[in-house]
């Protein structure tokens, strides 16, 4: 009967553990972090539970409102511009940014594919994917489009995946409220993450608030 109790008792435990999840991050596009457990992915929409209140209601979100979802087990989702970019190796909208950099890469003004320059157009589709990418992408809606609220979404995509230059920008656009709202202590943050990786201008925005320790 010892024994029988002692399964019983592992057995709670384990059911227990099937119950209650550990905790997902859903990063919404505004800047928001919900504390969730995400219960299903939809084409469309999202159906999640919030964190403290396990037993609760199941809400909604529009996929297209997401960024990235961190999920409890290290796994992640990255949201673009809606279903068009889910993953970042997919095709990318062509706009405004995209109108930028491509002129400055292949040297005309049409889309890529109606560019004559063979090289250079191979090689933006190339790089397009990457985190380098989503970077320069960020700098153009910031310095040539004008367009803060789309430079702070492409800065956090390669921020979040640990590209330094991103980092220090994002913490620039919370440092100046430029398409978030402003905050010092984010933009102390993400000054920090670009820092840890030998970031000199990060480094040097620290200093600016007279931290040197990161």
């Amino acid at each position: 009967m010892k024994n029988a109790g002692k399964i019983l008792v592992a057995v709670a435990f384990t059911g227990f553990g099937f119950i209650v999840k550990a905790q997902d991050v859903i990063t919404l596009k505004n800047g928001t972090d919900i504390n969730a457990l995400v219960q299903k992915i939809g084409n469309v929409e999202i159906e999640y539970k919030k964190n403290d209140n396990p037993n609760g209601p199941i809400y909604t979100l529009k996929k297209s409102e997401i960024l990235i979802i961190r999920y409890a087990n290290g796994s992640k989702d990255i949201f673009s511009e809606g279903e068009k970019n889910e993953s970042m190796n997919k095709a990318y909208e062509y706009d405004c940014a995209d109108y930028i950099l491509h002129k400055r890469w292949c040297g005309c003004n049409k889309h890529y594919s109606d560019c004559n320059n063979g090289t250079t157009a191979e090689m933006m589709i190339d790089v397009s994917p990457g985190l380098e990418y989503y970077t320069l992408k960020a700098d153009a809606y910031y310095y040539d489009c004008g367009e803060f609220v789309k430079a702070v979404e492409y800065y956090r995509m390669a921020a979040l995946n640990g590209y330094a230059d991103a980092q220090n920008s994002l913490g620039y656009m919370y440092e100046n409220g430029y398409g978030v709202q402003k905050s010092k202590e984010l933009a102390i943050e993400w000054y920090k993450k670009a820092a840890r990786q030998g970031n000199q201008t990060a480094i040097d925005n620290l200093k600016t608030h007279g931290i040197y320790r990161y």
